[in-house]
Parts: structure tokens; C-alpha cells; sequence
């Protein structure tokens, strides 16, 4: 595995082609395992490496001035970090997330941030906000357990490259 970190004072650019997943992951739950699992299948597609994108410190720390202890998560980083490069996740890109970047722009943080790497496509949860902007995405249809739903109820993949992503609407399945 490997690790990439990216700040707002970071200007190297990252090569080799990844196809990556974005969100903060509180903990690898049915859901993001969902998001990983597209992700992985997806870069086995565009013959590209697998890759997990993050935010570290918790963006609530930055937002809202949160204290980092007094945010409880399902697990902590380190055992998420192991738990997605055991489901096979090949690199892990934590973005230093801080008051200046919860500030950029959708499209100043595609350019000033994601624009560090060569990223082929993105997949992300149907509730994933980019810089307080709802990013229009296709939606893949609901994971479903046993019939109930995960937290992240839709995976959502786009190219990065698209301009024109559309939000596509899903129909609730049928509770049986």
C-alpha cells in the first residue's frame, strides 16, 4: 500500500492512473465496503491502480472547531487504514483537511486538490459533499443486506473528466 498526503501547501503532482473512492470513512462499514468494492472493480476497468481518498484531521474539526477528542468514530484511523488496504485498496490519499480547504470552491478544490492526481474516475456515496456543494453524480442502486439497508444507501461512480454528470433518481426497492 501506498500512502499519499496532500495539503493545501502540497504542489507535487502524483502520476500513475487511480481510480478512487472519496469520503471520510468513520469507520468500514457495509456501506463504504460497497464503495470499495466499486472502486476496486472499477479500477480493474480502466486498468488503473485502487485508491481510498480521506480526510484527516475529521472534517468537523476543521469546520466547526471541534475538539478531535470529543468526536467518537466507529474505529479508529489506523484500524481503518488496515481494514480498506485488506480489502484491497492500493493506495490511501489522506487530504490534510483544513479551515482553508473546507473553503475551496467544488471546482478550486477538483483543481487546487484531486488535481494532484491522475484520477481516471471517482466513486462516492450518494450523500458525498464536495466543499458544501452537492456534486451531481450517477447513482448505482441501493446495497441491500438481508433487506435492510446499509448507511450509505447508493454508490455513486463518475468520470472525472465528465463535465456534464447528471443526479439520476432511485427507486426504493420493495420491503418484502
Amino acid at each position: 500500500m501506498r500512502i499519499i498526503t496532500i495539503g493545501m501547501d502540497n504542489n507535487r503532482v502524483y502520476t500513475g492512473p487511480l481510480t478512487a473512492c472519496i469520503g471520510y470513512f468513520d469507520g468500514v462499514h457495509l456501506g463504504h465496503r460497497a464503495l470499495i468494492e466499486k472502486t476496486i472493480e472499477t479500477a480493474k476497468q480502466n486498468h488503473s491502480e485502487s485508491a481510498l481518498i480521506t480526510f484527516d484531521p475529521d472534517p468537523w474539526v476543521a469546520i466547526k472547531g471541534m475538539n478531535p477528542s470529543e468526536i467518537k468514530h466507529i474505529s479508529t484511523f489506523r484500524e481503518r487504514l488496515n481494514k480498506v488496504v485488506e480489502l484491497g485498496i492500493q493506495n490511501v490519499v489522506i487530504l490534510k483537511f483544513t479551515k482553508e480547504m473546507s473553503a475551496l470552491s467544488s471546482e478550486e478544490f477538483s483543481h487546487k486538490i484531486l488535481g494532484k492526481l491522475k484520477l481516471d474516475a471517482v466513486i462516492c456515496g450518494f450523500d458525498f459533499l464536495l466543499a458544501g456543494c452537492r456534486i451531481p453524480v450517477l447513482v448505482v442502486p441501493p446495497t441491500v443486506v438481508v433487506a435492510a439497508r446499509v448507511a450509505d444507501e447508493n454508490v455513486a461512480v463518475f468520470g472525472w473528466k465528465a463535465l456534464d454528470r447528471i443526479q439520476v433518481p432511485v427507486k426504493p426497492e420493495k420491503e418484502h
